[in-house]
């Protein structure tokens, strides 16, 4: 209770264990923060803990119909009164800066696009008329015309929506990986894995300050 007056996140409720007894099933908001609170249990309080793997709250529908939330697998109903056993899963947005895209999320979109049941789906979308446009580029020349960019990193002046807009605006392509093919690497602030193989490849780089001299 006293640890819990400045760790507004830990959540704890009593529980009893067959094989260790009683004790306590608590929350964190990672492994992370276990580990913490372990440590500082028994730093500041002198206590020897056993801690053990994380579990979930399991829903079992029976053959009657009930739902029984169980978090002790002690606690099951006999095999032949389930029908059925859920475990929690969670759908998440994940949004991150596009440099940190690499080639785990490219597969992942790959599968994606590849899963039967997502093929029917957007099978569906395109036959109630939704047209997928491609991506609209320049028409005609300018000073950047075949040159491909790659950005990484924060710029002071620009944000990146902005510098990509510039780029375009000049006949000039943004790429999110760098490749031999890649003209230029915009570096800023805290660059990312992008520079080193900017670098190992051998690819012009460019600070904030030479990529607005280009922009002029």
């Amino acid at each position: 209770q006293k640890l819990t007056l400045n760790d507004a996140s830990l959540h704890y409720e009593p529980e009893t264990s067959q094989a260790l007894g009683f004790g306590y099933r608590c929350g964190f908001l990672g492994m992370l923060h276990m580990e913490i609170v372990q440590e500082r249990l028994e730093r500041e309080y002198n206590l020897n803990l056993i801690t053990t793997a994380p579990t979930v709250v399991y829903e079992v529908l029976t053959v009657k119909g009930a739902v029984l939330q169980v978090e002790n697998p002690a606690k099951l109903p006999e095999p032949t009164l389930i029908e059925e056993i859920r475990e929690p899963i969670i759908r998440a947005n994940i949004l991150l800066p596009s440099e940190y895209i690499g080639p785990v999320i490219a597969r992942s979109i790959y599968e994606f696009l590849h899963t039967p049941e997502n093929i029917r789906h957007i099978e569906k979308l395109l036959r109630q008329g939704i047209e997928v446009l491609p991506e609209k580029k320049p028409v005609g020349g300018g000073k950047f015309a075949g040159k491909t960019f790659v950005l990484t990193g924060t710029m002071a002046t620009l944000s990146r929506d902005e510098a990509k807009a510039r780029i375009r605006a000049l006949g000039g392509d943004v790429a999110e990986s760098v490749s031999k093919k890649t003209d230029y690497v915009i570096v800023g602030e805290e660059p990312g894995s992008k520079l080193a193989k900017a670098e190992k490849l051998g690819v012009p780089v460019l600070d904030e300050e030479k990529f607005l001299e280009l922009l002029k």
